[in-house]
């Protein structure tokens, strides 16, 4: 599985990809159905903090799309439209500093945005959740 983190700017967009399933990325990676994209921001006070994750169902390309979300796909330079079956938010947000990934150890802070994780770094990131809210 090619599971991913995608760092989101602002978190009113972070409520409309939960409330509409979607996400449109401009990361080129080898997204799978089934995979999981772990989904960060920053948090008022600055720290990043991961807020959820969501479960890859479908992928779609430009060619599947019709033609008025093709010209938004085009405009902003999507690479891809992501739909998600299941969504998990992580209630309260989990500090990133708090993680210790394998994947970059030889990296003291890493740029997380576009990041692979292993399906136990995924792992290690829900467990440490309080409350994670499933829909």
């Amino acid at each position: 599985m090619s599971n991913c983190i995608v760092k989101i700017s602002r978190t009113g967009l972070v409520n409309q990809i939960y409330w509409k399933r979607v996400y449109y990325t401009k990361l080129r990676r080898d997204w799978a159905k089934g995979s999981k994209i772990v989904f960060i921001t920053k948090r008022g006070d600055s720290e990043e903090a991961f807020v959820g994750l969501g479960k890859i169902k479908i992928i779609y390309e430009l060619s599947a799309l019709d033609v008025d979300e093709r010209k938004d796909y085009v405009k902003n330079n999507y690479y891809s439209k992501i739909v998600f079956g299941t969504m998990v938010r992580f209630l309260p947000a989990i500090v990133t500093h708090r993680m210790k990934f394998t994947s970059f150890s030889k990296t003291e802070h890493p740029l997380l945005d576009g990041a692979y994780l292993s399906d136990s770094e995924v792992s290690m990131i829900e467990a440490l959740a309080k409350i994670a809210i499933i829909n």
